[in-house]
């Protein structure tokens, strides 16, 4: 581990005041890291590594502008820091460290304590990261979500807890601000106009250079501006979402019924002193790893067998950290297939997915692919849908199929392409006949075959 040393230093005093002082949470200046804390006596500063060093300092100057703590109440109250840096053995104790705390006062799914705790390493050095997951927790009233948005999200980096937010509009210019954790409770947005517009924040978020935009107003007129939502997010909701894209960028876990009677049901005074020292070596992982991360390969190498491109996108930031551990390796795998299989159920069962699957079925079976057809298989697989012969004809064509019409027939038939119901097969986790495989895609059309 580099040398840590403490040392009070401001730079030159007379030069400093003559440049503009820029108030930041953090700074990343060529080969030094900066980030804030906030003293328990209230007061803040930087620490800094420099050429192996770890220092402290109440500015840090630059050639055009000084960065100096943040002026605002924001900072300590709602998005939280580090106190101090401190030592830590290695990563894998430290590891053990988060997951152990969050044992301490959570019950979770099986896999998901070690996913949370996964998680929250990411978040001390996310900006590595070509995309980000989010973690998502479902439950209802009384289930543990918000517990476990305060045990997980507060030893994430600069934790922003939004449930006082009223509206959208103060989240997104607090996460361009501070470039922070997300803490969020769907709960807390009574209006669901309010929620519509989050929504539009989660999925804009997970990626990096996909700004929310918006209009401000400046000496009177009305300028477009971008905001910086990019970052980690921690969500507590009772369903599912029907956004199914957002839904793609979440790790998602249902709350179990809390049965250990060794968790505190009222955390302990000691809970804000666990928090800080987590918080403090967290800092210091942050320090030592953040450059050694940015501007990594994300090679073939990561992708894992079988997997949708959206999740792989969001696991391989996982497994960069997971490294060589196999233990952490096959717990990923294990929980983002079971994440896939129940999006796949999703899928199958929605109107797409059982127009998909009927169609397939009279292909197999020889029958001519019509809107009637369909529709009435669509109610054979499921007594209570409905589904129209001139709905099933407009979800074949939203699904890419083309429908023509039968000369001196007139109806209108849906034309089998081989190809795209295999990849909307493996789209919906739908499994194929044997007759219809990867390596014989060539389209067969019912036309040709009645114009015989």
């Amino acid at each position: 581990m580099p040398k840590i040393r403490k040392e009070q230093s401001t730079g030159d005093k007379s030069v400093s005041e003559k440049l503009p002082q820029v108030p930041v949470p953090g700074f990343i200046c060529g080969t030094t890291i900066g980030e804030l804390v906030v003293r328990k006596d209230g007061t803040s500063c930087f620490i800094i590594k420099r050429k192996g060093a770890i220092s402290t300092t109440r500015e840090h100057r630059t050639p055009h502008f000084v960065h100096v703590p943040p002026a605002d109440s924001l900072a300590g109250n709602i998005v939280h820091f580090a106190s101090d840096f401190a030592r830590y053995c290695d990563l894998q104790e430290l590891f053990k460290q988060i997951k152990t705390y969050i044992n301490k006062y959570l019950e979770l799914p099986r896999y998901y304590d070690d996913i949370s705790a996964l998680y929250v390493l990411l978040s001390w050095v996310y900006e590595f990261a070509p995309s980000l997951p989010y973690l998502c927790v479902l439950g209802d009233w009384g289930s543990g979500k918000t517990r476990f948005l305060q045990v997980v999200g507060s030893i994430c980096f600069r934790p922003i807890f939004a449930s006082g937010a009223a509206t959208p509009s103060p989240i997104f210019r607090i996460l361009d601000q501070y470039r922070g954790t997300l803490v969020l409770d769907e709960a807390d947005f009574k209006d669901p106009s309010h929620w519509t517009d989050m929504v539009k924040i989660l999925n804009n978020g997970y990626r990096p250079g996909f700004p929310v935009l918006r209009s401000d107003k400046d000496n009177g007129k009305w300028r477009p501006r971008g905001y910086q939502v990019y970052g980690p997010k921690l969500i507590a909701t009772r369903y599912r979402f029907a956004d199914e894209a957002l839904e793609s960028r979440c790790l998602t876990a249902s709350m179990l019924t809390l049965t250990r009677r060794d968790i505190p049901r009222v955390l302990p005074a000691s809970f804000q002193d666990e928090i800080d020292v987590l918080r403090s070596k967290l800092l210091t992982f942050r320090l030592h790893n953040l450059f050694k991360l940015k501007g990594g390969d994300f090679s073939n190498d990561m992708l894992e067998p079988d997997l949708q491109p959206r999740l792989q996108e969001i696991l391989i930031p996982l497994k960069v950290l997971a490294g060589s551990d196999q233990y952490l390796s096959d717990t990923l795998s294990t929980f983002i297939k079971s994440q896939q299989e129940s999006i796949y159920s999703r899928r199958r069962e929605s109107g797409d997915g059982r127009v998909l699957a009927a169609i397939i079925q009279l292909h197999e079976e020889g029958a001519v692919l019509t809107g009637s057809a369909v529709s009435q298989r669509v109610k054979e697989m499921d007594d209570d849908a409905e589904m129209t012969a001139i709905k099933a004809g407009l979800i074949a064509e939203r699904l890419g199929f083309i429908k023509r019409r039968i000369p001196k027939d007139g109806r209108h038939v849906i034309v089998w392409d081989q190809d795209i119901a295999f990849r909307l097969a493996s789209q919906f986790g739908i499994s194929l006949p044997s007759s219809i495989s990867q390596n014989n895609l060539s389209p067969l059309s019912p036309l040709s075959l009645l114009s015989s």
